[in-house]
């Protein structure tokens, strides 16, 4: 072989040996399960572009103010109802409401009046812009259908209504209401036939066989026989009646004498079948329903009631939506949209974004067991069951106060759909899902619809409070006067540390893989990284994961069982006794309704189940490739009855060890579905039970949750994991501190953890932006010790390494936050692209400059990627 041969051969094994290197860090390293621990590893924004995702010029307060109010009431509208805040009115022949709100005039519609000078869409796309209801469904085939209240209920008369003196009803029907072909039997045996009609009097039996004939091939020869089977197929086997009229109104008589015999859908379904005759199975759809508007204290109060659902059994409703164009913007006008999604978001007007994605996320996020083979690995989701618009000077906040775990909020802008701008909730009413066997596509329906009615209130704000900031202030008025929450009588500014306690890893014992605990920070250690932290008292917050037995692989709660590795029972009361002494929250982590391991519970009794009826898991993913990691662990999602004997079983031995604080990381965080046969739970119903765990928890010891939805507000102590930023999705334009605004003044919380965000400062920053105090994921091993491990995304968290860090950014974020502590954020603006202020209750207001450049506040300069005080509070 010549030298450069060998030179070649031994560069191409060395890339080889490269490549295969480099796969087997990228499988190890880029895996998570994003659920499991609390880290994000896309981490928060990496640049003022992730704050404000536009160009530098989005519309401020005063430009958008200039568009005044709309207080010409339009043509054809009548008043209905009046409580001296506000006027409802109604148009009676196309059923659209109208809110005047007396305080400004301004007068809100259920869908836009020029709608007639649409041009992006024509037909029935664009009369479906006056409609008040869209309802979505599948029929047996998983064929997809849609019908709306003007397109199938108006066009129909289909709508009726009533009045009485506190409330307006429309009853709706969507769907055809004349008989046609797909009504009645085309073809049908004469043995069956008889049958029927032998319930009806002589003279009906001879009107009915007016209107069918009889095909017979009884001693007929071959050729006639051949096309008459090809005409009628089942009549080779019997004698069999077809159709010879298709009259609507002799289809009307039809149908009416097949409804005195009893002929019934399952009849009709059996002789197409039967007879091979097709007829789409949604040609038989129609959906019945009620929605009631009251008004209260100014409000508008929309209830679709649930009880009132009627619909074809073999055609149930998916999704309903509701009020889609209420409030919505036109192409001219100037305003943006409030969503909850993370920290909060604003999409604004005519943003441009025509060829995005469709803005819907669902409230309280996402059923949490999915079994798809690729996933989009994202932690934020809509925690708050709230929406708002502000129109030009006019804004209007509307909370889904009953029914939100059924409900998906959704944002269009101009040039989507259509040339409006729209925000508007919908509700799942029957949840679907399809499998595909062979050639064909098995559907499976939700066994029964929600029948819980849906309630959305829409508050029109006054003239001080029309924007983001002003829809906080009102949502948190609302949470306050329902006791969700309360004023806080102490706070601090707090410092918290995820300490990563013990993690299953693999040795080599005689040549043989044994699974072993990994002590990544004992108990003792513990204590002395809270010791070197520069918070003190009980503004030292350590939540401990993995700390009972198993560690990170928390098997199912059977009790508390205390890692041994980590210093057992002997070594967390110490722990304790230190916390106790030195003031620290010590907040232990315990997965209710989560089994990330067997052991503890039963697979057939005790998990959830899918729409298909199969034991319904989670799945860890690989971060690079999105896609499912086959041979990883499987995470097992608990039933409600289970989660409940977790509760119980952890309550137990907590008095027992002397626990007064928990964390916990599903339960009010995550929201799924059960569809087990004998005794199915939808969101709804899984709401209710977890807010009957955090009661019971919430009775005996102080509880941290992790982003908490909004119905678990009332149970938590501390917020960990509070959101600074949105989901980042194209189609929005900015991210605010919403749920901060909500919260502050009532609950302490922390960011997620600092040192897993792509950028340190960056995440800093919107911390301090926020308000938010610091968190930290750490252990006092190296992480090292878990690479090509399930769990070797815990990568950067060595204490050692982050302690300098940690230091100095609590220092500096104390320094301007700490005096603030407690108090609520009364306003928020940015004051340039790159600079933002937030300011709190004693007047106290913090610029944050994202900004390359120095930039003045208030005659105070504030450093490039800093932060300072530029007005001081009372008694600064």
């Amino acid at each position: 072989m010549k030298a450069y041969h060998k030179r070649l051969l031994s560069v191409l094994i060395t890339i080889v040996l490269l490549l295969c290197v480099s796969s087997v860090f990228i499988s190890s390293v880029f895996t998570v399960d994003a659920s499991q621990l609390h880290i994000d590893p896309q981490g928060s924004a990496s640049s003022a572009q992730g704050l404000n995702r536009s160009d530098g010029q989005l519309p401020g307060k005063a430009e958008l103010d200039a568009d005044g109010y709309d207080t010409v009431l339009a043509n054809g509208f009548e008043q209905v109802l009046t409580d001296g805040k506000s006027t409802l009115y109604f148009r009676d022949d196309t059923a659209e409401i109208a809110l005047q709100d007396l305080a400004t005039g301004h007068i809100w519609y259920s869908n836009p009046q020029d709608r007639d000078q649409e041009t992006m869409v024509e037909g029935t796309t664009r009369l479906r812009i006056g409609a008040q209801l869209t309802v979505a469904y599948y029929d047996s085939q998983g064929t997809y259908g849609q019908m709306d209240s003007y397109n199938d209920a108006i066009a129909y008369d289909g709508v009726k209504w009533e009045q009485t003196d506190n409330e307006l009803i429309v009853h709706y029907r969507l769907g055809k209401t004349v008989v046609t072909l797909a009504d009645v039997p085309q073809q049908i045996s004469k043995s069956r036939l008889d049958g029927f009609l032998s319930v009806l009097s002589e003279k009906d039996q001879k009107d009915f066989l007016k209107n069918y004939k009889l095909a017979s091939v009884t001693g007929r020869d071959q050729s006639y026989v051949d096309k008459m089977v090809e005409k009628y197929p089942n009549v080779i086997n019997e004698d069999t009646y077809y159709l010879t009229k298709d009259s609507t109104r002799i289809l009307t008589k039809i149908r009416t004498w097949l409804d005195e015999c009893g002929y019934t859908d399952e009849d009709l379904d059996y002789d197409n079948k039967v007879n091979q005759i097709e007829v789409e199975a949604s040609s038989r759809a129609f959906f019945a329903m009620t929605m009631t508007y009251r008004l209260d204290e100014g409000a508008l109060v929309v209830t679709l009631k649930g009880d009132s659902l009627e619909y074809d059994e073999t055609i149930p409703p998916n999704e309903i939506n509701i009020l889609e164009y209420f409030g919505a913007g036109g192409k001219t006008e100037k305003g943006y949209m409030l969503m909850p999604d993370g920290s909060g978001t604003l999409i604004y007007y005519n943003n441009g974004r025509t060829t995005e994605t469709p803005f819907a996320m669902r409230i309280y996020g996402n059923d949490t067991v999915s079994e798809t083979e690729s996933a989009y690995v994202a932690d934020k989701k809509v925690s708050l069951p709230v929406f708002g618009v502000k129109n030009g000077k006019a804004a209007m906040l509307a909370v889904v106060e009953e029914g939100a775990a059924t409900v998906s909020l959704n944002a269009r802008v101009n040039g989507m759909f259509n040339s409006y701008n729209t925000v508007y909730p919908s509700m799942l009413a029957t949840a679907v899902d399809r499998m595909n066997i062979s050639d064909s596509q098995q559907v499976y329906f939700e066994a029964e619809p929600y029948r819980g009615d849906v309630v959305i209130r829409y508050q029109p704000l006054k003239e001080e409070d029309n924007d983001y900031m002003g829809m906080a202030r009102a949502y948190r008025q609302m949470l306050l006067e329902a006791g969700t929450l309360k004023a806080q009588a102490e706070s601090v500014y707090p410092l918290a540390l995820d300490v990563i306690g013990a993690a299953p890893t693999t040795e080599l014992v005689a040549g043989m893989p044994v699974e072993v605990m990994e002590p990544m920070t004992t108990f003792a250690q513990m204590a002395e990284i809270a010791n070197a932290l520069p918070a003190k008292g009980n503004a030292v917050w350590l939540r401990m994961e993995g700390w009972m037995k198993d560690g990170l692989q928390q098997k199912a709660v059977t009790g508390i069982s205390v890692e041994s590795k980590l210093g057992g029972e002997e070594g967390l009361k110490q722990l304790l006794a230190d916390a106790q002494e030195q003031g620290w929250q010590v907040l232990p982590e315990v997965w209710l309704a989560t089994a990330f391991d067997k052991g503890g519970f039963s697979l057939s009794n005790d998990c959830i189940r899918d729409l298909c009826r199969d034991i319904a898991v989670r799945y860890t993913y690989d971060y690079v490739s999105r896609y499912r990691r086959y041979g990883a662990g499987i995470v097992y999602q608990l039933d409600g009855a289970r989660t409940q004997k977790s509760a119980e079983y952890f309550l137990r031995d907590a008095q027992r060890l002397g626990l007064n604080a928990a964390s916990i990381p599903d339960v009010g965080v995550n929201l799924w579905s059960d569809f087990e046969m004998r005794a199915p739970m939808n969101r709804q119903l899984m709401q209710q039970m977890g807010e009957g765990v955090l009661a019971s928890f919430h009775e005996k010891m102080q509880l941290a949750l992790p982003n908490p939805n909004a119905y678990a507000l009332t149970y938590a102590s501390k917020i960990l994991d509070m959101p600074t930023t949105d989901s980042a999705f194209r189609m929005t334009d900015e991210c605010i501190p919403f749920y901060q605004a909500v919260v502050r003044g009532s609950i302490d919380y922390v960011c997620e953890p600092l040192n897993y965000a792509d950028d340190h400062r960056m995440a800093l920053l919107q911390a301090v932006e926020y308000g938010s105090g610091l968190q930290y994921a750490v252990s006092a091993e190296t992480t090292a010790l878990l690479k090509e491990t399930d769990y070797s995304y815990v990568n950067k968290g060595r204490f050692t390494d982050w302690d300098e860090t940690i230091q100095e950014s609590y220092i500096a974020a104390a320094s301007v936050l700490e005096k603030v502590a407690g108090l609520e954020m009364i306003h928020h603006e940015r004051v340039s692209f790159n600079l933002y202020t937030t300011t709190y209750a004693d007047g106290t207001c913090i610029a944050v400059n994202y900004g390359a450049q120095a930039a003045q506040v208030n005659g105070v300069e504030v450093p490039p990627m800093s932060f300072a005080v530029v007005k001081g509070g009372e008694g600064a």
